[in-house]
């Protein structure tokens, strides 16, 4: 079972105080039942936040931190981090130039795959905008990089959950993919927020490798003027790797029995 849980950022709701919010660490030994604040001095970690999401990497070495809500400008944000458990410091992972990047967002969730490779995250509200997300997002941990996953087909597209945020996801390891539940979805103008109950499954795209060996072979006479002297045959063998991606994107409902 797990031995520790780490914690940060987050917010009290206090407007006497005037909603302060926070970017401090804190540390809890399961075993032991007792709660330890991490500190930096002087290192630079990321600017106070509440409803972000935060992962374990593969080997459980790292918390990837991705987005919230600032109450300094109120803003959402779409900024990732990593800390090093081990050594407990922050570094800010920037996008390269053009590279595809998730817009800021905030009550999304984010998970890891059953390998710990990739973070999906999902859906959450604009912190541009303030509208409902319904997009979904992949992280390769290693790289850095985003990718946004999309509907293939028409008939994909319509087997996609709504826009949604304040839902729930968690890793689904047997089957490769991710859990998604309910979450408050937009409501016409002037109505109360429309509180959904569904629960989606997402399979993650798989990449597969093929490898096909080449042998070429090359013959090389040498003659005189009526007698030949000698035959050199060279043969080279080659391997090439063709690696595939599953690109299409699937959702599928999942209905409740009693």
């Amino acid at each position: 079972g797990a031995k520790s849980m780490i914690i940060f950022g987050g917010t009290n709701w206090d407007w006497n105080l005037g909603l302060p919010h926070f970017n401090d660490l804190w540390h809890f030994d399961v075993a032991t039942s007792q709660w330890e604040q991490w500190t930096c001095d002087g290192c630079t970690k990321p600017p106070a936040r509440y409803a972000h999401s935060a992962v374990l990497d593969a080997a459980g070495q790292a918390m990837l931190v991705f987005g919230g809500f600032s109450f300094d400008g109120f803003t959402g944000l779409s900024d990732l981090w990593r800390l090093d458990i081990a050594t407990r410091t922050w570094t800010n992972l920037i996008a390269l130039a053009d590279a595809a990047w998730p817009s800021s967002r905030y009550h999304h969730t984010a998970v890891t795959d059953a390998l710990g490779a990739s973070m999906l995250v999902c859906g959450g509200k604009s912190g541009i905008s303030g509208e409902h997300l319904g997009d979904l997002w992949r992280l390769d941990i290693a790289s850095t990089s985003w990718h946004q996953l999309t509907a293939q087909s028409l008939e994909a597209a319509w087997h996609w959950p709504s826009a949604r945020y304040l839902h729930t996801s968690v890793t689904d390891a047997t089957r490769h993919g991710m859990l998604t539940f309910a979450g408050s979805a937009k409501a016409p103008p002037g109505e109360v927020p429309r509180y959904l109950s569904d629960i989606w499954f997402f399979e993650e795209p798989v990449v597969t490798s093929t490898t096909t060996s080449v042998t070429a072979s090359t013959t090389t006479a040498t003659t005189a003027t009526t007698t030949l002297t000698s035959v050199t045959s060279t043969t080279t063998s080659a391997t090439m790797t063709a690696t595939s991606t599953r690109t299409s994107v699937t959702w599928s409902t999942t209905t409740a029995t009693t």
